[in-house]
């Protein structure tokens, strides 16, 4: 109920105490001050007229007119500002926003890195993220821009994008975004189930066989020693982090680990996943994510106290699972290839739970003595070279 509205009425049927309807009285005729100096100041701006008597009396009415067509502009015009106000506002909720969550504390080092450089790591084998940022230019919509390490190569790569209302304009099917690095299928695609050979009416399945690098291995032979090389290698049989772990060590110094795939499934698997063994990607100070529910975010936050070495990298690859498992707007709006989302995580966490984290390949990279020794002595399904370089001081 209106108070005041209940006072008036007892002013006007003249039920109000002397004392109520003297404050009454005060009241409008400060009203009506009010209204006789807005209109006169709307009435400013129009032409001035000769007063007579009738137009006096008409300036009188047009005062109330004017003030009320006044009233309902500035109501029109608020209406309207409040309103998109609130579009834009809702925009920017609703929608992916890149900045949500973990603030910036130098620039380029907030959310929107921590979740590139997790999902760098899992999937671009030789790649890491180090500079992300992202700022708004309109209701839903940020420009974008990701700065990358080739780590084999020694170069920085930049990339652009824009994100309009949760979608990533540079996203389709014929040009995916730049900012992915899957390996080829060459790479894995045999042990993936993604490449498939078959013979003959049996249809037995065909592996590569060591006639079918015999061109790659000459051609390592012909280089110069100083010569680096990158190589996919699939191991013949998958290995526990145990046995990967002696495998690593066995060539440190010798050869850099850049990639270890995992198994991710018991046929087909759709997207390679895997983490960094020598941890050589970007390294946060600070912005890290919650340290208590994902302490191996980083290898580096690992405990010195921590010896095993395979026991590290299985808690490092499950923070990275269960931290991208989270990030559903990032996946749907950046990621969205390979059938790669929130419940991709979950499904690949629950899958290495059951069955253990195993390695069926690797991207190692080192001089060509060292890379064609571990071909002599390991024993490999396959292998691919991604890449040559004069030497490690060569582009």
């Amino acid at each position: 109920m209106n108070e005041f509205r209940d006072r008036l009425k007892c002013y006007k049927n003249g039920t109000a105490a002397p004392e109520e309807a003297e404050s009454l009285r005060l009241e409008i005729e400060k009203h009506e001050a009010i209204s006789d100096f807005l209109a006169e100041e709307f009435n400013e701006q129009l032409p001035p007229m000769e007063e007579t008597d009738d137009t006096l009396s008409a300036k009188r009415i047009s005062r109330k007119a004017s003030l009320r067509l006044f009233l309902t502009v500035l109501l029109t015009v608020l209406s309207m500002a409040i309103l998109t106000v609130a579009l834009i506002g809702g925009c920017n909720l609703y929608f992916y926003n890149p900045n949500k969550g973990i603030q910036p504390t130098y620039g380029g080092d907030g959310q929107l890195l921590v979740d590139m450089i997790a999902f760098t790591e899992l999937h671009s084998p030789g790649y890491s993220t180090y500079w992300a940022k992202a700022w708004r230019d309109g209701p839903g919509s940020y420009q974008v821009r990701i700065r990358q390490q080739n780590v084999f190569l020694g170069e920085s790569e930049n990339y652009s994008e824009q994100v309009v209302r949760g979608k990533a304009l540079g996203n389709d099917r014929e040009m995916p975004n730049d900012y992915w690095h899957f390996p080829l299928m060459d790479a894995f695609g045999e042990r993936q189930g993604i490449v498939a050979s078959y013979e003959g009416e049996t249809g037995e399945r065909i592996f590569p066989s060591e006639k079918d690098w015999s061109e790659d291995l000459q051609a390592l032979a012909q280089l110069p020693d100083s010569c680096r090389a990158a190589v996919y290698v699939t191991f013949s049989k998958d290995l526990t982090l145990e046995q990967f772990s002696n495998l690593y060590k066995k060539w440190t110094g010798k050869l850099d680990f850049l990639y270890a795939a995992v198994v991710s499934d018991d046929k087909y698997m759709a997207s390679t996943i895997g983490f960094a063994p020598d941890s050589a990607g970007t390294i946060l100070e600070k912005n890290i994510p919650d340290e208590k529910e994902y302490p191996y975010f980083q290898l580096f936050q690992a405990s010195d106290a921590e010896a095993n070495q395979a026991t590290l990298w299985a808690k490092h690859f499950d923070s990275l699972l269960r931290y991208m498992s989270g990030r559903g707007e990032f996946l749907n709006t950046m990621a969205s290839v390979n059938g790669i989302g929130d419940d991709y995580y979950r499904e690949v966490l629950s899958y290495v739970n059951e069955n253990g984290v195993k390695i069926y390949g690797v991207l190692l990279t080192g001089n060509v003595k060292s890379v064609q020794a571990f071909l002599a002595q390991e024993s490999y399904s396959d292998f691919y070279v991604s890449g040559v370089r004069l030497s490690a001081f060569s582009d």
